[in-house]
């Protein structure tokens, strides 16, 4: 990932390297997430 920041005067960026095998959530899932979730793409299919 590279995260980059600028104004008019100034710009900095950042990178780093993540595994995805090892990256995991700081926070559980709602309880209510993969209804909603299987409603957002069934409404994406009708696109």
């Amino acid at each position: 990932m590279i995260f980059e920041a600028s104004s008019k005067n100034e710009s900095a960026s950042i990178g780093l390297i993540v595994d995805p095998e090892e990256f995991e959530p700081v926070t559980k899932r709602p309880a209510d997430f993969e209804s909603f979730w299987e409603k957002e793409k069934s409404l994406e299919k009708r696109m």
